[in-house]
């Protein structure tokens, strides 16, 4: 729940603000072992070590620029 300008809550239409939380669809049977949340974006780290970004990506990222808006599907490593 919170700001969703950069679409950084994982779901719902980026821009709009929510005010109750919700399940992540796009994140069902994905283990999570690590979270990470700014203002403007969320990071986690999967059981398998895979990284993922949404929302305002805070750094460089591989081939993305510094304020590539990144979505639930970028896988970042």
């Amino acid at each position: 729940m919170g700001s969703n300008r950069f679409g950084q809550l994982g779901w719902g239409k980026p821009g709009l603000d929510y005010n109750s939380p919700q399940k992540i669809e796009k994140l069902k049977g994905v283990k999570v072992s690590q979270i990470a949340c700014g203002d403007c974006f969320t990071l986690i780290v999967t059981h398998d070590k895979e990284l993922y970004c949404w929302g305002k990506c805070p750094v460089p990222l591989m081939d993305k620029e510094e304020t590539n808006i990144c979505d639930m599907r970028s896988q970042i490593a």
